[in-house]
């Protein structure tokens, strides 16, 4: 990692600290320091652009989830009406039949109704608990860029290396 022209080694304290701003304070100042710093550091450079994908992709990740969870609502209105008036059907349909007909139509058109009233409330506590984790992910970086360390998100890290390195090895063959 010592060669690595993103390495933390290579890095000074001032660097150290606008990386972990970066990672901290989400992708406006990403934005703003990898434009501010590209062609200063290197280390610095790399670590706010990997902040900025990274909170890019939360962002987007936390729109989609939040259109589920609007669509999710389609499935309670429609469970509402389809569903919930089963037991009156049924029991204006069940005329001469035992009561437990009317009873099994209405206990079918509940517990359809229930089921789909919780998935708005499910989906909604996954993209909480998936937003404090993504947050604390993002903090855990800012903390370990700002101690020295080189830090690479789990899949955005390597594949902004490698871009960077093949976009540094184009520039250099051009030159």
């Amino acid at each position: 990692m010592a060669d690595q022209p993103f390495s933390a080694r290579a890095a000074t304290q001032d660097d150290k600290v606008v990386a972990a701003l970066a990672h901290a304070l989400g992708p406006l100042i990403a934005i703003i320091v990898w434009a501010t710093q590209k062609d200063k550091s290197p280390f610095v450079a790399f670590q706010s652009l990997q902040a900025l994908v990274y909170q890019l992709t939360g962002v987007v990740g936390m729109l989609l989830g939040m259109a589920c969870y609007m669509c999710s609502f389609v499935g309670v209105f429609v469970s509402m009406f389809a569903f919930i008036p089963l037991g009156a059907i049924g029991a204006a349909s069940t005329e001469g039949i035992p009561d437990a007909a009317e009873g099994f139509a209405a206990l079918i058109g509940f517990l359809i109704s229930t089921v789909t009233m919780i998935v708005p409330f499910a989906i909604f506590g996954l993209l909480f608990l998936a937003a404090i984790a993504f947050f604390l992910y993002g903090l855990w970086a800012a903390l370990s860029v700002f101690q020295g360390k080189d830090f690479r998100y789990i899949v955005i890290g390597r594949w902004l290396e490698r871009y960077l390195a093949h976009d540094g090895e184009t520039k250099e063959a051009e030159t």
